[in-house]
């Protein structure tokens, strides 16, 4: 992960003509510097503005990641909820209150991260609960299934493991080491994003805003549609004959 903010801000500035520059030489100057009002010409982007839309495009892209159950760079997002007891509700936020965004990933058991839960049926999971460990003997399985919003269970509590961020995870080294939190092969994509957005708002560049969104758009939808081999929150596997 290498794509600066500063990059594709200057990127974006220079689709949209915004960069000041009487000659190539200015222009190479206030490309390599950093984007402030003494760089850019005119009073239709301010250097905040741009940022603004390059960080929108970010977050669609990092939406976009989470969506399916397993695409490489989900990774980068996963975070942890509270313990969840046994018929308690689906989290829907990490226990620092990040949203998540997609299905559930993984269930631990709550006492180590090392105890994986595999998912199997409700009806599986109730009739351990129902008869206990006295008909079982000294089977003591690691189970879950979700129930339509319910997660159930065979342990006393259960973490569960998904993806989700928030605008200040995405913008977190903003003003320190200047990195975004995204492979670099979305750098171009964030430039057409951001630029769509911004083209829009002047009628010479309506051809520009259309070209631009169109790719970021098929971008999006490439991470939605990226391989997914897992199984939702709904229950149902996904990505399988």
């Amino acid at each position: 992960m290498s794509i600066l903010w500063q990059k594709v801000v200057a990127g974006s500035a220079l689709l949209l003509g915004a960069i000041e520059a009487a000659d190539n030489s200015t222009l190479e100057t206030n490309y390599l510097a950093t984007v402030t009002t003494s760089t850019l010409r005119g009073a239709d982007y301010s250097p905040t503005v741009i940022l603004d839309a390059c960080i929108d495009a970010a977050m669609l892209i990092a939406q976009a990641i989470c969506e399916p159950d397993a695409h490489p760079e989900t990774t980068s997002f996963r975070v942890l909820s509270s313990a969840v007891s046994n018929a308690a509700a689906v989290p829907s936020t990490s226990s620092g209150s990040v949203p998540r965004i997609g299905p559930i990933r993984r269930v631990y058991d709550s006492s180590s991260a090392s105890k994986a839960l595999t998912r199997t049926t409700s009806q599986r999971v109730n009739d351990f609960n129902r008869l206990g460990s006295g008909t079982f003997g000294a089977y003591s399985p690691y189970l879950y299934a979700i129930n339509g919003d319910t997660l159930e269970h065979t342990v006393t509590t259960a973490i569960c493991e998904f993806c989700g961020f928030t605008r200040a995870s995405i913008t977190v080294n903003i003003g320190g080491s200047d990195v975004i939190p995204l492979n670099d092969e979305h750098e171009p994509h964030i430039i057409n994003g951001a630029v769509a957005r911004l083209a829009g708002k002047e009628t010479m560049y309506a051809d520009l805003a259309q070209q631009c969104d169109a790719k970021f758009q098929q971008h999006l939808a490439s991470l939605r549609s990226y391989p997914d081999v897992g199984i939702n929150v709904s229950g149902v596997t996904s990505g399988a004959s």
